[in-house]
């Protein structure tokens, strides 16, 4: 009796489960995902939501109403890997969730993950699909998104300030040359497979002086290699690489894109060159969709707001160290096609099913079932980050008029009070949130820094995420309205601030004194 009782029960629970899930053929698990769906590491947090008859009537009524839900909810929690480190000179921190961590050879990039270069600190990291990019000193990135479809790729990183080197994979060889490398500071190379290797050499005594005297360039043979490897390569990666480049007064994008980029954080302006063809850019604006195709030959400035961009006429003497450093990188482009073939190649087999590719790689393959599926991803990110970040850059302007206005004010409560909760709060997030010094909030503007470049901004599958900088700011321009402690506690969004950065604040003795 118990026996059928017990394989009654069990094909109930697998006639609902499927049912559920859309038909057991159809439900697969992502490689790397848990089959519960229970946040284990965050219920001692919330026992009283947990121990809630009513919240679990809730949710059961939602869940209920889309059999989907399971599914969906996978997809939403699921982050694929970007890349890995190459190459890595100095300290790099790498930002996952609200924690960190420093960055070594071989270290891997999920979607959501934020890069940070220290001072006198290099980076290059090879995404997936093909990209190289650097990071010089002081740069700041964030990879959002990696998908991978049938026809083609799509990337969709944000920049934050620093400069920036992008490098799509193409078809074609590099110039064969026996100059030197340009990027000498990462040599020899971790990855010794990438290092120009010596000749092997079979000599007769009677032919080694003359081999001697006349000499093997070791440099134009390492060429000769990275062009078979490109040629070997290519009968594997044939899907060219649409990029999305998120600058905060700025979108760059363009298939096989080849770019150097350049956030000054200080002045809030950015500087743009693309080395290929098919590259635009689209400038901020909630009412007008302004794009321009981009000259190869050109590096073009965008001003802080935005609003215009005009060519650089300086830029290729500004800039000129910069370029000519990735000019010859044969080793790291070497270090590309190797990796590429050891780690990649499986991904981008012609007859490569969705759920071979969820199985047994984590990633989910788009234009598979609806061949505009990415095509619309495209479209949505190209128009959602640009309002997003206008927003950002208008909220940064009314930030800065109203500290003015309180500074010319002749309350030194008031002032005193600003400077408190700048030094006691925001600056425990960002060092550079708003502004540096809150006395000098009457300098020129060309001198405020960029609260959106802040590494502790997080990010959703879903798209650009700025709540962080909208609850601070809301937060800041809350308590300089002279709101009370009370008003503070039940105002929803300062205790989601709060909650997320800080638990402590809303209880402390400063907090309570100060409200």
């Amino acid at each position: 009796m118990r026996m059928a009782l017990a394989l009654l029960l069990c094909h109930l629970f697998y006639t609902h489960y499927t049912n559920d899930a859309g038909g057991a053929e159809d439900f697969y698990l992502y490689k790397s995902q848990s089959a519960s769906l229970i946040d284990w590491a965050s219920t001692y947090e919330q026992t009283d939501q947990w121990l809630s008859f009513l919240e679990w009537k809730k949710d059961l009524q939602v869940k209920e109403g889309g059999l989907q839900w399971k599914l969906v909810r996978r997809d939403r929690l699921h982050v694929e890997q970007m890349g890995r480190v190459v190459a890595i000179v100095g300290a790099c921190k790498l930002f996952h969730g609200l924690g960190y961590s420093y960055l070594s050879y071989r270290s891997q990039i999920y979607e959501g993950d934020e890069v940070e270069c220290e001072d006198d600190s290099y980076l290059w990291i090879l995404l997936k699909e093909g990209t190289l990019v650097r990071l010089a000193p002081k740069s700041e990135v964030a990879f959002q998104e990696i998908n991978l479809g049938r026809q083609k790729n799509f990337l969709y990183v944000r920049i934050h300030k620093g400069l920036v080197y992008w490098y799509s994979r193409v078809a074609d060889p590099v110039e064969e040359s026996d100059l030197f490398q340009t990027e000498t500071l990462f040599f020899p190379l971790r990855y010794f497979a990438a290092n120009p290797l010596p000749p092997r050499l079979t000599l007769l005594d009677s032919e080694l002086t003359a081999t001697l005297d006349q000499g093997v360039d070791s440099k134009l043979l390492h060429v000769k290699r990275l062009n078979q490897l490109i040629l070997l390569n290519n009968s594997y990666f044939k899907k060219s690489t649409h990029s999305l480049l998120v600058l905060p007064n700025g979108n760059l994008e363009g298939m096989a894109m080849r770019a150097m980029i350049f956030v000054n954080s200080e002045t809030g302006i950015s500087y743009v060159r693309s080395y290929s063809e098919q590259s635009k850019l689209t400038l901020r604006g909630y009412n007008e969709y302004k794009s321009e195709d981009l000259l190869s030959s050109l590096w073009y400035k965008i001003d802080r707001l935005g609003k215009t961009t005009e060519e650089f006429s300086r830029g290729e003497t500004v800039f000129s160290i910069a370029e000519l450093i990735v000019k010859r990188i044969h080793s790291i482009l070497t270090a590309r096609e190797l990796m590429l073939y050891e780690d990649s190649r499986p991904l981008f087999s012609s007859g490569i099913t969705a759920k071979a590719m969820a199985t047994l790689h984590g990633y989910r393959l788009w234009e598979d079932l609806r061949k505009d599926d990415l095509d619309l991803r495209i479209k949505f990110l190209q128009e959602h980050t640009r309002k997003v970040e206008t927003t950002l850059l208008i909220s940064k302007s009314r930030l800065k008029q109203k500290l003015i206005d309180i500074e010319k004010e002749d309350s030194e409560l008031r002032a005193d009070l600003a400077k408190k909760i700048k030094s006691d709060i925001i600056s425990d997030y960002s060092e550079d949130f708003v502004f540096q010094n809150i006395e000098d909030v009457g300098d020129d503007i060309e001198t405020e820094t960029d609260e959106t470049s802040t590494p502790r901004n997080r990010f959703s599958n879903s798209g650009y995420d700025h709540s962080y900088h909208r609850l601070a700011v809301k937060s800041y321009l809350d308590l300089l309205e002279g709101r009370s402690h009370e008003d503070l506690v039940n105002d929803w969004w300062w205790r989601m601030w709060v909650e997320n950065y800080g638990r402590s604040i809303l209880e402390s003795d400063f907090s309570k004194e100060m409200f």
